[in-house]
């Protein structure tokens, strides 16, 4: 599944020999690894943005999924000096 836009993608679940839980975000130029799906997946549906995504159904092996979960990248906090 995938969600969000040119320059802040994000693709969910798969398949690779079995059902996948792997998330990768794109910044427009290149993939990195997210944080991944509790359960794993494909044939599912994705929505929203980078920052706030979610997936939805899908095939999970050996029947049909009806979880769906909510993907919020992790927020990033800057040291402030005082």
């Amino acid at each position: 599944a995938g969600a969000g836009t040119q320059s802040a993608g994000l693709c969910m679940g798969g398949y690779i020999a079995s059902s996948s839980a792997v998330t990768e975000e794109y910044n427009g130029t290149s993939w990195s690894s997210g944080g991944n799906l509790v359960t794993g997946r494909y044939y599912l549906a994705g929505a929203g943005t980078q920052s706030a995504g979610l997936c939805m159904g899908g095939y999970a092996d050996p029947s049909y999924s009806a979880v769906t979960e909510e993907y919020t990248k992790p927020n990033i906090i800057n040291p402030v000096e005082v």
